[in-house]
Formats: structure tokens, sequence, C-alpha cells
């Protein structure tokens, strides 16, 4: 499938496409007005249809734009493409179209994007190069796997993982309440390898170790803003049973959150 450019900015567009556009990141595209794009999948969630190419204004990159943007200038679909329909009440992506690794595997599609994982990019560039590139978009993808490879991974975690992380996650608590995925997250951009076992078995690690040094768990009320803390026994592995019926890392707002206890005494 490709597609072509016609728009840059939310100016050029018609209120009704504007209506089915986050216009918040526009400039960060990179698009060029009259180029062909390969299109290596597809969502389909409440804000409209995106479609994942390689773009980017500094460099390209897999980017998920609005159809809004673009023209479809050859309709078949991707080689080997499947389909997913999400029904999941409350769920954000409704349908999903692309290369098996990208719908058939959570992880891949969230390892592109907000939890980056080296195995989600290098699934990326192995179903990209299976479709008929441009010149310019094989030379994008090598770019983008040459500056993946400079961020290269050490062979085992660093040792003081766990505490480096508590001591970010203190760090932050200085100046407001801190949400569990923001463990998981910290974890992910230094170590982007570890199977969901590991991630838990290190997570659970830093949440014991921030528990010790006075950080309570609890519930941040989104409509009050309030902090209602959990009691102490039992509420790292109360967070750890909600991850696993979770079924995904964290997101924000999932699960939990972290306060000095200090400020749950007087929330």
């Amino acid at each position: 499938m490709k597609v072509v450019a016609r728009h840059t900015s939310a100016e050029t567009l018609s209120p009704a496409q504007v209506a089915h556009l986050d216009t918040s990141d526009l400039a960060g595209f990179g698009l060029v007005i009259g180029r062909e794009y390969t299109v290596f999948g597809m969502i389909w969630d409440e804000d409209g249809l995106f479609v994942l190419i390689l773009a980017g204004a500094v460099r390209a990159r897999p980017k998920l734009i609005s159809i809004e943007l673009f023209e479809v200038s050859d309709p078949a679909l991707g080689k080997d493409w499947l389909f997913l329909h999400e029904h999941q009440p409350g769920g954000d992506i409704h349908a999903m179209w692309g290369y098996p690794e990208l719908v058939q595997d959570d992880i891949n599609f969230d390892g592109l994007f907000s939890m980056p994982r080296m195995r989600a990019h290098e699934a990326f560039a192995v179903a990209a190069r299976r479709e008929d590139l441009s010149d310019r978009e094989i030379a994008e993808l090598a770019a983008h796997e040459a500056y993946l490879a400079r961020r290269a991974i050490p062979a085992t975690p660093p040792e003081d993982l766990a505490t480096s992380v508590a001591a970010k996650i203190l760090a932050e608590l200085e100046d407001d309440y801190v949400g569990f995925w923001k463990i998981t997250w910290h974890i992910r951009r230094t170590y982007w390898v570890f199977s969901d076992d590991e991630l838990r078995e290190i997570s659970a690690e830093v949440l014991t170790d921030l528990v010790a040094r006075g950080v309570t768990i609890g519930t941040l009320d989104k409509a009050t803003g309030s902090f209602r803390p959990w009691p102490v026994d039992g509420a790292v592995d109360a967070v750890m049973s909600a991850w696993r019926d979770l079924g995904s890392d964290p997101n924000i707002w999932d699960i939990a959150w972290l306060a000095p206890t200090s400020w749950s005494a007087t929330s």
C-alpha cells in the first residue's frame, strides 16, 4: 500500500478532516508534500484511521500518522498483512491491519512507540524489507537501524539498575505524585530486552526499595487529585497482582501511584 502526502499542516485541511486529526505534533512528522510513502500497517481508533510509515523531520522512524494527511496512490495491502478486530470495552484501538509481528503481539506494537523495544524495531525492519520500498526508504530504513545499533544495550543489565531507578523515582517524588508506570518506563529505557517476567521482578525490587525509603503506594483520584494510601502490608504484592491481571506493561493511570509518606498522611 502506498500513500502520497498532501498536507503537513492543519491549515490546509477541511473542518471535517481536522475533526479527526490530532494536530499537536504535525511539525514533527517531517512529511514532504507530494512524496510517496509505503504503508506498513494501519490502526483505527476513536480518533480515526492512522497509517504506519517511515517519516521524520530529522531522522525517519516508524510513525503513526492520520490518513487525513494523505491520498492513497496504491490501495493494494502489504504483503502477508493480517487483520485484528479489537472489541474490548473501553479499548483505545478498534482495529489493526499490518505485518504479522505487529498485529499478533502487543509488545511489538507498543515497542515501536510508547515502550521502545529493540525487538519491535527489528521486526519492523524485517517486515519493511518484504515490501516494495523506494531507494529513499531503503536508505532511511538502514539509517534507522544504524541509529538503533549506536544505542545498543549491554549484554547484561547494570547491577545497580534497581537502585538507580529507585533514585530517579525519589527525585521525581520531590515535585509530584508518580505513577507506578514510570518504574517500568525507566527500566525499559535502560535495558530494552527484559522479558515480561524479568521486568516484573526488577520492578518489584524497585517498589520494595521505595517503600523501605518511606514511599507510600496508593490511588490518585483523577477528578480531585487526592491521594488515598493503601495499607503498607501487602501493597507491593497487590501492585504486582494487578499488573499480572492487566496483561501488559502499565501505562499512565494504570494500577497505582506513589507518594512520600508525609504527603499521603495529609492528602
